[in-house]
């Protein structure tokens, strides 16, 4: 009769440079990988940040000009009309620790309207634009969609000629801070 002994070594080896080069590798890629998709992650436009913050409703970030800041008109509001505001003035209020001067008033009954109307419109049923060739100017606006609990915003890049007339009229609805000074 035969008999098989089988003897099992329970001491630990020592790794091989190869195992330990081969681990230090593989921990670099398991912490390496994600941080590196973190950092080039696309972060949000700041017009869609900017809009998912309180009770602003819409953002409608103007092309920029060479003289001027480039501005934003930002809609606010819920509820009662007194709540209703429009303020056009610099995207970046503050540089340098300088406040630029902005411009604001409250928005009317049907100023309101026309701009609830569309900004319902193009929530409902998302418009598409031709791709904006680069270089060209564009609007760069921002809907809330949701309630202002909601994080809920798109945004859209519209070329010059495709902004409705009723967010043409919030523009026109107030002049640039920029002009007096």
């Amino acid at each position: 009769m035969y008999s098989i002994i089988v003897c099992f070594d329970w001491r630990s080896s020592v790794p091989t440079k190869g195992e330990i080069i081969g681990t230090l590798i593989f921990a670099c890629c398991l912490v390496g990988i994600p941080f590196i998709l973190f950092l080039f992650a696309p972060s949000p436009s700041p017009t869609s940040a900017k809009i998912s913050q309180g009770v602003q409703k819409m953002i409608i970030r103007l092309p920029p000009t060479p003289s001027l800041l480039q501005e934003d008109v930002l809609i606010t509001g819920t509820g009662a009309s007194e709540d209703w505001t429009i303020v056009r003035g610099p995207a970046e209020i503050t540089s340098g620790g300088v406040v630029h001067p902005f411009n604001d008033r409250q928005l009317t009954v049907g100023e309101w309207a026309q701009m609830d109307a569309q900004r319902e419109a193009w929530c409902a049923d998302f418009p598409v634009f031709e791709p904006i060739p680069e270089g060209e100017p564009y609007y760069d606006v921002a809907i809330r969609c949701g309630r202002v609990i909601d994080y809920d915003t798109e945004q859209f890049l519209v070329p010059l000629d495709a902004l409705p007339e009723a967010f043409v009229m919030l523009i026109e609805a107030l002049p640039s801070p920029q002009e007096d000074c």
